[in-house]
């Protein structure tokens, strides 16, 4: 796993990010910088979870954006030795994306949504069903 450290240049990729006129082309700055950061996505929770669901379309709507997708990420640190990719984390949830580390999720084999791992689950205080599971529990 690479710490994503801020990169020498950071105020330089700063800017290119202020002047980017479309999230493409912040991804494209983001790929360059850190190509393995983003591990994948989901359209979706698992029913299962309502609670991110609503979580998650409340910081939507907050935001006075529509929910984009599910941003299953490598992983990232908040603090000052790593504020730029803090800032694309930043970016991705201003635009409707809900940005979570690869740690804590992955993929119902059957259906396709996020799930939460094991280990995530145990430790989350959230409505979440009693046992965990692999897959959702209407799959």
């Amino acid at each position: 796993m690479t710490d994503y450290k801020d990169p020498k240049n950071y105020q330089e990729i700063i800017e290119q990010i202020k002047n980017a006129p479309t999230l493409l082309q912040v991804t494209e700055i983001l790929n360059s910088v850190f190509p393995t950061w983003i591990d994948g996505g989901f359209k979706y929770f698992s029913n299962d979870y309502d609670d991110l669901n609503e979580n998650w379309k409340n910081t939507c709507e907050k935001a006075g954006v529509e929910q984009t997708a599910i941003l299953r990420v490598d992983n990232y640190l908040e603090d000052d030795n790593h504020k730029l990719i803090r800032t694309f984390a930043e970016i991705f949830t201003s635009c409707g994306f809900c940005v979570r580390r690869k740690a804590e999720l992955q993929q119902c084999p059957i259906c396709g949504a996020a799930l939460l791992t094991e280990g995530i689950h145990q430790s989350l205080n959230v409505k979440i069903p009693e046992v965990w599971s692999n897959k959702c529990s209407t799959c």
